[in-house]
């Protein structure tokens, strides 16, 4: 089983956000998942997987994925 939620600080609160919810944030950015991955020092097909919860990612992709998205 994958971890499908994070909890976060957003500004001054706290959030859950959903895998779903960073698929959003990623396409309001107007980034693309072959975007994503180059920023990220992955295959797309690696990154396609994380975001269709095929795969879970090593800690040091999702604190990087955060700060592209600006998450702590």
């Amino acid at each position: 089983m994958f971890i499908t939620t994070i909890s976060c600080k957003i500004g001054r609160g706290e959030q859950i956000i959903t895998l779903s919810s960073v698929k959003d944030i990623r396409k309001d950015l107007n980034l693309t998942q072959k975007d994503m991955s180059k920023l990220l020092g992955i295959t797309g097909q690696y990154y396609n997987m994380i975001e269709n919860n095929k795969k879970q990612p090593s800690v040091a992709i999702t604190k990087k994925r955060g700060s592209i998205i600006d998450v702590e």
